[in-house]
């Protein structure tokens, strides 16, 4: 929210009018009218606005600054017993159906006691263009910790069909009857992670009414159930048969691979539940995804299973869907893969299984992770790929994406020894590879000062185990008492040849007396230089961080989209305008949104100050970097083009000139005003405009119009005065057929800023 001053304007003269009124004065005196101004807009963005800005609220949420490094949000428990309190926003940029979509959040536990079963929930819902709910996935953080300190909450998804709008929540959720918890959220992040396209063709959606599979040859018992689904139409439903020991019901599918190539990959990945009333929580049975790699006479020559639920390995909760995946290389003499899902049943017993939105793609080497579980995804008793000493578990409840994370702590066992996980990837392509790995300390140091370390090592090795080369990364931990966020830690490495392994170790070291745990999450080993085909997009949250500044709305709108009139490249992202002890701030990132790799902000005043005639004046700093094209300009509310104003526009190859427009029409043959002499233009420079504020003025009057710098008239026109309204925009674009592409030497992240807005009616005298 930012200081604006309004000035109430009486009824006008119709544009017509107005200008006829302005000649017959002109005829009957031989001068122009002096023009004279009268102030209804002042815009001075010195009021700070609500921490909370660009958020929606419900039940009982209040802004704090417990947050030292800035602001948080707190929910507070509802009023009524049974009711909710949360927040949320509609993320901007775009989505396309089956990327995956993660949100993240920073919270603690609030003042008081927390009662036992409350949970803040972080939610991720998809809605159609109606406003339908698709599909909603969350994930719960519990508030029971003692120390009170700040965890992480991710919620991953995939993105359904129809999808218009996704909608990030936070939630206080509350055990039935109590009313006393609270929650401190922040930083909260979206992202979007592109997927390779589906070899089962969505026909792993089970988007069938009539009960069968389509495509899809089944057994025993399994069939469409329309109500039971993750979203779509319906769910797989197994079960059975009771009469025969060890037996199983499923689907299996079958894809045709042509053109396999050394070192692609193939993902089978999968949504299992076992429903309410007729789970199978208590027994025996399980369920099963396996994919198989055929050579042309169909015969299996490798395989590979994951097991979505198993309650003998882990404790499953009925309802609840669970996320596997399984992955393979695919064999040189590949031509086909079988995916099989299976209700195995090693004894008579009863219980269901529900299977939804199984995918099956297929990846080339620059998009395969080495790493088998890399993202901890497959629960059991341990970690399935690594051999571990010490305590390494499974944690949910803390994970950068997916389901889990690796959570490693000291062996209380073995006091004084070392807490290890090891993982080998055998017989490596040679290149040059990079690990990469995300990490979460929660632990402290000692008073002394010593502090727990977390060693990463990448050794190569031999046929014979012999160790060709070993590289690797000291992480301090205990750096600070509250968690931070997620920090990236990477290695790169030379495969010089044909070897036999490259093993991965994390080693625990503990400082003793201290309270240690580290997470790790999303580990991938992969061709180093490449882009993956899953790198995460950025989806723009307003205020994400609850620290306010947030450009006023009654004032401003900001744009959410991307367009290219003229070649730019950059995404319009509503997150890149900030308000900045009493700057607007336009921030000019080179990150990807939507399908642009640059972001920056667009604001206009359209339909909330729009007038015909009048005075502009902008006091501005502008970004002066290759490839930045910052403009402030007018153009007509009726959406036509011709005329329009630019008010100063600069280039980056010319940081020390603005140049002054006003392009009329009409449009003939498909040229522009400037290719048909209906441009009227001029420079002002050389000037520093990047290193302090100048005041850019427009006088729009039906006589003529004026361009100012700093009070100094710098160009005048006095033809083709278009006599509509008008609207103001303030933008920074990236690139484009005039400034031309970023370079080596860009600066990132740019900035625009814009001290003071103030606009004026034109009335007569």
């Amino acid at each position: 929210m930012s200081s604006t001053r309004l000035v109430h304007r009486p009824d006008r003269l119709p544009a017509l009018a107005r200008a006829l009124a302005v000649l017959l004065v002109i005829m009957l005196h031989g001068r122009p009218v002096t023009a004279q101004w009268k102030l209804v807009l002042d815009e001075r963005f010195d009021e700070p606005g609500s921490r909370l800005d660009g958020w929606t609220t419900f039940g009982n949420v209040q802004p704090s600054g417990d947050d030292p490094e800035g602001g948080s949000a707190l929910i507070l428990s509802a009023q009524e017993a049974g009711g909710y309190s949360g927040l949320f926003q509609e993320a901007g940029g775009t989505f396309v159906a089956g990327d995956r979509i993660t949100a993240t959040a920073r919270y603690r536990p609030g003042p008081g006691p927390a009662d036992p079963g409350a949970v803040v929930q972080l939610k991720l819902e998809f809605h159609d263009s109606g406003g339908q709910l698709l599909l909603a996935d969350s994930a719960d953080g519990g508030l029971q910790d003692p120390e009170r300190s700040w965890q992480a909450i991710s919620v991953s998804s995939e993105v359904p069909h129809s999808t218009a709008t996704v909608r990030v929540v936070l939630i206080l959720v509350q055990p039935e009857g109590r009313t006393g918890s609270s929650v401190f959220v922040d930083d909260v992040t979206a992202i979007r992670q592109s997927a390779p396209p589906d070899l089962l063709e969505d026909r792993g959606r089970f988007e069938t009414s009539d009960g069968g599979a389509m495509g899809w040859t089944a057994f025993n018992n399994a069939f469409i159930d329309s109500r039971l689904k993750r979203g779509g139409l319906g769910g797989l439903k197994t079960w059975g048969p009771f009469t025969e020991p060890y037996s199983g019901s499923g689907v299996q599918r079958r894809v045709e691979l042509p053109r396999v190539v050394p070192g692609e990959q193939i993902t089978a990945e999968v949504f299992a539940m076992t429903p309410p009333g007729d789970s199978v929580e208590q027994g025996g049975n399980f369920a099963v995804l396996k994919i198989e790699c055929l050579d042309r006479d169909a015969r299996v020559i490798a395989h590979k299973e994951s097991r979505p639920l198993d309650p003998s390995r882990d404790p499953i909760e009925p309802g609840r869907w669970y996320r596997s995946s399984v992955s393979m290389e695919l064999p040189e003499k590949t031509a086909s893969a079988r995916v099989i899902l299976v209700f195995v049943q090693p004894l008579s017993e009863g219980g269901a299984i529900v299977f939804d939105d199984v995918t099956l793609v297929r990846s080339s080497r620059a998009d395969v992770n080495l790493l088998d579980n890399g993202d901890f995804e497959t629960p059991s008793s341990g970690i399935t790929g690594w051999t571990t000493t010490g305590s390494v578990s499974h944690s949910s409840d803390i994970r950068r994406s997916g389901a889990a994370s690796m959570m490693l702590k000291p062996s209380r066992r073995e006091p004084g020894s070392n807490t290890v996980a090891r993982a080998e990837v055998i017989r490596p392509r040679p290149g040059r590879l990079e690990l990469e790995c995300w990490i979460l300390d929660r632990s402290s140091a000692r008073r002394d000062g010593e502090r727990p370390r977390l060693l990463i090592s990448t050794d190569i090795l031999d046929e014979d185990g012999k160790s060709l080369g070993t590289s690797d990364r000291q992480v301090l931990l205990g750096e600070q008492e509250t968690e931070g966020p997620w920090n990236r830690v990477n290695i790169p490495l030379d495969v010089p040849g044909p070897v036999g392994s490259i093993r991965i170790t994390m080693e625990l070291v503990d400082a003793g007396g201290t309270r240690t745990t580290v997470h790790v999450d999303d580990m991938v080993l992969e061709g180093a230089g490449q882009e993956r085909a899953g790198a995460p997009i950025h989806l723009p949250l307003v205020n994400p961080g609850f620290e306010g500044g947030v450009p006023d709305a009654a004032t401003w709108d900001v744009a959410d989209g991307a367009w290219s009139h003229n070649g730019e490249l950059q995404y319009y992202a509503p997150d890149a305008a900030t308000i900045d002890d009493g700057t607007l701030v336009i921030t000019t990132r080179k990150r990807p949104v939507g399908d642009r790799q640059y972001s920056s902000a667009h604001l206009s005043t359209k339909g909330r100050h729009e007038q015909a005639y009048g005075r502009w004046e902008i006091r501005a700093r502008l970004p002066v970097s290759q490839g930045m094209w910052p403009a402030i300009w007018l153009l007509p509310v009726d959406g036509s083009w011709p005329p329009e104003i630019d008010i100063i526009e600069l280039v980056g190859k010319e940081p020390d000139t603005v140049h002054h427009s006003f392009h009329w029409g009409p449009l003939r043959d498909g040229l522009k005003p400037w290719d048909l002499g209906q441009t009227s233009t001029t420079s002002t420079g050389p000037m520093n405009f990047s290193g302090r504020f100048h005041d850019f003025t427009v006088e729009w009057t039906p006589g003529a119009i004026r361009w100012y710098v700093d009070r100094t008239l710098t160009h005048e026109h006095r033809e083709n005065i278009p006599t509509e309204p008008m609207y103001l925009i303030i933008n920074n674009a990236v690139g484009g057929f005039w400034p031309g592409p970023p370079g080596e030497n860009t600066r990132w992240p740019e900035t625009m800023e814009i001290d003071r807005v103030r606009i004026w009616e034109w009335t007569r005298d």
